[in-house]
């Protein structure tokens, strides 16, 4: 059963990345959710109730609800529903995850200790490259707030590689993150996006002036 989450985890990986839609990168963000809560309650061992609570919400509630219903408001209010035409195109972007798949395999091995699972290091350390690919090569700053997002996902592979004790501190660091990420985002493009006349992360250097 981890088998299968992993490959269709690194699948919604390389979908995200691939795709030149952003109404594509919230239904892969959604997907990610589940898997990760599937992983989470399939690997960990030892966790208190408040540790599953909080994994719940986290997964379910916060990644899979919460944040891509914040995220298709900010498409409605932009009205921005592709990747800019001067972003990278798809098949390079995918020629590029296998690249970094390799460097993940790499890493994971030579990086590797007794304690730590390294099959997760190697998709945590994937799903890594994939946001900062995304933040990259991406022209529109909703790119860049889905990579982080999707960097937020490997910091929670890597909580989970760690062992079986998942941690509270962790967790809660994680949520907070991925919401004052959104709400600032979400800010920035529905008001001072609109005030500078654009959404391209070019944009940000208009505020020095």
């Amino acid at each position: 059963m981890l088998i299968l989450l992993y490959v269709l985890f690194g699948i919604s990986l390389v979908y995200i990345a691939a795709t030149e839609k952003f109404r594509h990168y919230i239904q892969a963000y959604t997907i990610q959710g589940i898997l990760l809560f599937g992983m989470a309650i399939l690997e960990l061992k030892n966790f208190s109730i408040l540790n599953l609570i909080l994994i719940l919400a986290e997964t379910i509630i916060f990644k899979s609800f919460v944040v891509p219903y914040l995220l298709r408001k900010i498409l409605q209010q932009t009205g921005i529903h592709n990747v800019h035409k001067r972003s990278l195109q798809g098949n390079y972007t995918v020629l590029l995850m296998l690249l970094f798949l390799g460097i993940s395999l790499v890493l994971a091995h030579e990086l590797s200790i007794p304690s730590v699972n390294e099959v997760y290091m190697v998709i945590a350390y994937f799903t890594l490259f994939t946001g900062l690919l995304l933040i990259s090569v991406r022209k529109l700053l909703f790119g860049h707030l889905v990579g982080f997002l999707i960097i937020e996902n490997a910091v929670f592979l890597f909580s989970i590689a760690i062992g079986n004790e998942f941690p509270l501190l962790v967790n809660t660091g994680i949520l907070l993150d991925i919401f004052v990420a959104v709400l600032i985002m979400s800010m920035f493009l529905t008001s001072i996006g609109h005030k500078m006349g654009g959404f391209e992360a070019e944009s940000l250097s208009r505020l020095k002036d």
